[in-house]
């Protein structure tokens, strides 16, 4: 006994409008988790930058302490 191939399957009006309705979720999924993988790259970045910052910041406090010493 086999099972009913592709184009014998009838589909309800009703389930039709479900698979869709979860395509389209499924899609706007897949659009959100890249959007955040965006996100979470650009705020990866802007931890990047204020480290530097910071860093750049206390050498030169560093260099104005030691400049003021001599």
């Amino acid at each position: 006994m086999s099972g009913p191939s592709d184009s014998d399957m009838n589909v309800s009006f009703e389930d039709q409008q479900k698979i869709n309705k979860f395509a389209r979720h499924n899609a706007r999924l897949d659009d959100i988790i890249e959007e955040l993988k965006a996100k979470e790259h650009e705020l990866q970045a802007l931890e990047d930058a204020e480290t530097r910052i910071i860093l750049i910041l206390k050498e030169l406090a560093v260099m104005e302490r030691t400049k003021t010493l001599y």
